[in-house]
């Protein structure tokens, strides 16, 4: 980092009068004051390291201005502190690309054997010939209560991307792989609205292949050329006789096509296009992150904007998974 960057968040900045907030929920480190300018106070030392990674503090398009360094490690003093983690052990686990901050899965995989609850940690069992598509993962975990762990297969064809590691350790790196996959279908409270190392591949890669379609539909298309010779002889037309009129037909009524205008438009649209009812779905995100859905909330249409971009980036099908599994596990717990 410069030393101009550096000297300028070392500078006290002007103080003015503050509205004072006490708050004791489970979002207290946001809404209270003191503790909101504590985690304040620790970005600016974050920020003020000289080792701080170079996608906290520039991009290609130069340094960013000494609030904004400090504003990206607000964003990781805050997700460490949902994590309950040290933030400067997990500063080094993130990364930019595309705008987004990404967290590697090693780090995801060490958050759900700390904070998941788990009865002892995930565990792993391999089968398959190491090195091919079909080497298989299943990740295992237990919660206190289960008679049985949940486990999830993952396969090195299903999760592999252009990342290096699955060539070079694709063991290591399904352990990871399949650690955050399991973690967003069984505990997706703890990774909710976390970009991961594989989505930010994932991403990049779809990138390139409709970079390289739009490429391809705009070559040229040339026809192939004509023979040389005479041109063919068209028989002329009878002009006396009176050509029947056919009826032209009926142009076809399309119906208009309804394309959703936002994230919440999008979100209704896929529980339709799955059967699954607003309601059900609002009610089952309350139980996953009561801190997501304020109470009087009952469709998709009233929530904010920002939950619903954040289900469909984390992916919608596994969040239902995750609801249908919890609304069993109350059943069960009703019935006993």
């Amino acid at each position: 980092m410069s030393t101009t960057t550096q000297s300028a968040l070392a500078q006290p900045k002007p103080t003015r009068e503050l509205r004072v907030v006490e708050d004791s929920g489970p979002l207290a480190h946001l809404f209270d004051t003191a503790r909101f300018d504590h985690l304040y106070r620790i970005a600016g030392a974050m920020a003020a390291a000289s080792l701080l990674p170079e996608h906290l503090w520039r991009n290609k398009q130069g340094v960013f201005e000494p609030e904004q360094v400090r504003g990206n490690c607000f964003l990781i003093v805050n997700q460490s502190v949902r994590w309950g983690m040290d933030p400067f052990a997990v500063m080094p686990e993130t990364y930019v690309v595309g705008g987004k901050l990404a967290y590697q899965g090693k780090l995801i995989a060490a958050v759900v054997n700390a904070r998941a609850g788990l009865e002892g940690r995930l565990k792993y069992e391999f089968k398959g010939k190491k090195g091919s598509d079909d080497f298989t993962i299943t990740v295992s975990g237990k919660f206190p209560g289960d008679e049985e762990a949940s486990e999830l297969s993952l396969s090195v064809g299903e999760a592999k991307t252009g990342n290096d590691m699955w060539r070079k350790d694709p063991e290591q790196k399904l352990v990871y792989s399949g650690a955050v996959k399991w973690a967003r279908r069984y505990c997706p409270e703890i990774v909710l609205g976390v970009v991961t190392d594989d989505d930010i591949e994932r991403m990049n890669e779809r990138a390139a292949a409709e970079e390289k379609t739009v490429k391809q539909k705009a070559r040229p298309v040339f026809t192939e050329p004509q023979p040389e010779g005479p041109a063919p002889v068209v028989a002329e037309e009878n002009t006396l006789e009176p050509k029947e009129q056919k009826p032209e037909p009926a142009p076809e009524k399309k119906e208009p096509v309804f394309v959703p205008a936002n994230a919440r438009e999008k979100l209704a649209v896929a529980l339709r296009d799955l059967d699954f009812s607003q309601e059900r779905f609002v009610s089952g995100l309350r139980r996953i992150d009561p801190g997501k859905v304020a109470d009087g909330i009952t469709i998709v249409p009233q929530l904010p904007e920002e939950v619903c971009e954040r289900v469909l980036e984390e992916g919608l099908d596994e969040i239902l998974d995750f609801i249908r599994i919890k609304e069993a596990k109350d059943e069960d717990r009703a019935g006993k």
